[in-house]
């Protein structure tokens, strides 16, 4: 990158802490997700959002990652996908967009809060959890703009490895993330609740991830629009909701093949489970909110 491009950059380095069931309370420079299954750790980390000179964001996580809807009191346990449910009745709902998706706080994510809303426990296949990024233009005309993951990291190890592949199993293959964009141009609260709502209860929505790899440079672009500037101090911004999710398709499920030379090779198998991803790492190290043209 050169001198000129990183002027026009705006980074934006978010801090948080991770706790586990096992360890005592660590502090990260990045967002922390965690699976928990039989007390063995997998990690999901989101660490930085680079925006480009002339826009500005907020993140925001949606109370019903919460079991009691309340950061401050509750269980920040996630909420069941509308595909491990099969009553729609019980699928999670968002009434008010602009009071359940509060902002992300460095108080909040500080080693001592008890309230950290990227603190996450408990975690098993089918739960999920919702943030968006609401971006605003200060520029003077219309822009488009993309929401790229930039870069990521899910290594494997050694020993465990797809018989298939040959190649060390990643978190990354149990990993879904969906992504949909709101315009709130002309848009009144209600139509915003409405298209967020409409996001989370989508039954059969687009995997923006379909990597299995252990990661790297990728910039793989996960939404677009374009965007309005600011008029008469009106904020017209364009709202990235996205929600990162431990799949509960079976097609990410492995079962043990066999072992050799202190190996162990797992097949892909609906027969099989989530329990070979126990231990491993998924980081998004980078996301890059773009300004195309």
């Amino acid at each position: 990158m050169n001198k000129k491009t990183q002027e026009f950059r705006k980074k934006i380095q978010l801090f948080t802490a991770m706790a586990s069931l096992s360890i005592s309370l660590t502090s990260f420079s990045y967002l922390s997700y965690a699976w928990f299954t039989n007390q063995r750790v997998q990690e999901v980390q989101l660490m930085q959002v680079n925006i480009e000179e002339g826009l500005e964001y907020k993140f925001k996580f949606f109370d019903g990652n919460y079991n009691n809807r309340d950061y401050a009191t509750g269980t920040n346990a996630g909420y069941q996908s509308p595909t491990a449910l099969a009553d729609p009745v019980e699928w999670m709902m968002i009434t008010d967009y602009a009071t359940e998706f509060d902002l992300v706080t460095e108080a909040m994510m500080a080693p001592e809060s008890t309230s950290n809303p990227l603190a996450i426990v408990d975690i098993y296949p089918g739960i999920q959890y919702t943030f968006s990024i609401e971006v605003t233009s200060r520029l003077v005309a219309e822009r488009d703009i993309s929401f790229i993951l930039k870069e990521f990291t899910a290594l494997g190890e050694e020993d465990v490895l797809d018989a298939t592949t040959l190649n060390p199993i990643s978190l990354s293959s149990a990993i879904d993330i969906y992504v949909d964009t709101i315009d709130t141009y002309g848009k009144t609260p209600a139509q915003i609740t409405a298209a967020a709502n409409a996001f989370i209860q989508d039954s059969t929505p687009t995997d923006a991830f379909d990597l299995d790899t252990e990661g790297g440079i990728v910039d793989l672009p996960l939404a677009g629009s374009s965007i309005q500037p600011a008029v008469d101090m009106i904020e017209n911004s364009i709202i990235f909701i996205f929600t990162i999710k431990f799949s509960d398709n079976s097609a990410t499920y492995y079962r043990w093949d066999s072992s050799s030379s202190g190996i162990s090779y797992y097949e892909r198998s609906i027969l099989g489970n989530s329990n070979v991803y126990q231990g491993k790492t998924f980081a998004i190290n980078e996301l890059f909110i773009h300004l195309v043209n």
